[in-house]
């Protein structure tokens, strides 16, 4: 190690100093000694340099170095050759719970072990590289000076994350228990020249994170609607604090009874990104759940939502519908002040509660059955109805069912699309039908599109229908008198 020689060198120095008066040393043997005093500060300094580019648990290169140098040092290399370089931010996935299962200590021999693994994955690789620590779990790779046009680093890339993946093939043994450690990574492909290091960070971390999104996927390279996912995402969340009433637009589908009658409504949020661009909700809801503000969202919908109730109990259009459905996400629900939040809204508008029909999913059941158990009954006894969503896409407990207080169960759409040709499929939900009408629950079926899906439906003795067969969610003024 090159501090080990340079510690060496400064023992070299002290024996050879001689601190004797000015008197008894000749002109010569002062300067000698100074130059050496001076050379002996200079290689510390040095030193204590090269040391705080070094992260002390890995030995590899730290954030402060990648930030600060290894850009900078390959980029002049990259202006002459003018060619590709490539950029990895690689992440060791759920390292939480590795620390917290096996232990700090454990945890650390995990991010040593795994940063051994990356250098042999990169060993006797082209191009000028340059491997980091940059954060507590995360590391940098940064290959440059390849010569190459664009398509074939791109299969240099593809190349290099087959070796650096193969190498994590094998568990890592902690506490005598094998543990495959998974990596995520981002990739992004650049000129040097065209953008700064700063870019390419925020490029390689939108495909880290597109990465981190899809479980079958353990890495993606950056594609340019990740950049403007990212600005609508910023755009989204700042529009919400203040534009939020001309921004949220609430669709209302219609719930049919098998009359074909309607009897409810299911409340459907849409983004207005401009005047010819609204945004379904499935492509904007994860932006609130992932910033925390998907309670906010929850409860702006619910206050809207029942000023719309109110409207429509002075024009008389409640007379003829039994209620409106909501979806609540489980944080929301499971939120400090949402027990005082929905009876003091209702009582704020003057909405009857047993028009309000909360549709709630299994994983707000399995998160904390006893406090779930609790909020529900609490708000059941208020009036409130509850519906148990997208049934039969989990494994809800049919204790579950029988404890808590639902009125309804919707049948996920996954299980209409075929039901009436295929034979499976129309076993399970007879089975769905003859439970709920065992524990006394009315059934709604989802997804309702094609006449012969309903036919089926009424045959089997179906309560409610709602599908694009009986009408497209569509804004309040049209369901007006």
């Amino acid at each position: 190690m090159r501090e080990k020689e340079l510690g060496k060198d400064f023992s070299t120095v002290d024996k050879d100093l001689d601190y004797r008066s000015p008197s008894s040393a000749s002109i010569e043997d002062a300067s000698r000694l100074l130059k050496l005093r001076r050379d002996r500060i200079l290689q510390q300094r040095q030193v204590s340099e090269d040391m705080k580019y070094i992260d002390p648990l890995t030995r590899l290169t730290n954030r402060e170095y990648f930030y600060s140098k290894a850009f900078t040092v390959l980029k002049s290399k990259f202006n002459r050759y003018n060619t590709h370089a490539i950029l990895f931010l690689i992440d060791i996935a759920d390292f939480k719970l590795i620390n917290s299962t096996f232990g700090c200590a454990n945890a650390d021999e995990c991010l040593k072990e795994s940063a051994v693994r990356l250098l042999d994955g990169i060993e006797k690789i082209k191009g000028d590289v340059s491997l980091s620590r940059i954060g507590s779990n995360e590391f940098a790779l940064l290959i440059g000076s390849l010569g190459m046009n664009n398509q074939e680093t791109l299969v240099y890339a593809n190349q290099m994350l087959q070796k650096i993946y193969k190498k994590f093939d094998e568990p890592i043994v902690m506490e005598g228990h094998p543990y495959k450690v998974k990596i995520h990574t981002g990739v992004t492909l650049f000129l040097a020249h065209e953008k700064d290091l700063e870019s390419m960070i925020h490029e390689a971390s939108l495909a880290l994170e597109a990465a981190k999104k899809h479980s079958n996927r353990m890495f993606c390279f950056f594609e340019q609607e990740m950049e403007e996912a990212s600005l609508f995402k910023t755009e989204l969340l700042q529009a919400f604090e203040n534009e939020a009433e001309k921004r949220v637009l609430l669709y209302y589908q219609p719930i049919v009874n098998h009359t074909f009658r309607t009897v409810g409504y299911e409340v459907l949020s849409r983004w207005k990104k401009s005047d010819s661009h609204i945004v379904a909700a499935q492509d904007f809801i994860n932006h609130f759940e992932a910033n925390g503000r998907i309670a906010s969202f929850d409860k702006y919908i619910f206050e809207k939502v029942c000023k719309q109730m109110a409207q429509w109990e002075r024009e008389g259009v409640t007379d003829m519908m039994d209620f409106v459905s909501i979806n609540i996400s489980p944080v929301s629900f499971m939120s400090s002040d949402f027990l005082l939040f929905v009876p003091k809204t209702i009582e704020k508008y003057g909405v009857d509660p047993k028009r309000i029909l909360l549709e709630i999913t299994e994983n707000e059941l399995l998160s904390d059955f006893e406090s779930v158990e609790r909020r529900m009954k609490l708000l059941s006894d208020y009036g409130i109805r509850f519906a148990l969503d997208d049934y039969g896409t989990g494994y809800a407990s049919l204790s579950y069912l029988h404890r808590l207080p639902f009125t309804e169960l919707k049948i996920d759409k996954s299980l209409i699309k075929n039901i009436d040709n295929d034979k499976k499929n129309r076993k399970i939900v007879s089975l769905i039908f003859l439970m709920a009408e065992a524990i006394g629950l009315k059934v709604i079926a989802e997804g309702v599109e094609r006449e012969a899906q309903r036919d089926t439906l009424l045959d089997m003795g179906c309560d409610y229908f709602q599908g694009f067969l009986f009408d497209s969610p569509g804004l309040p003024l049209q369901y007006s008198l």
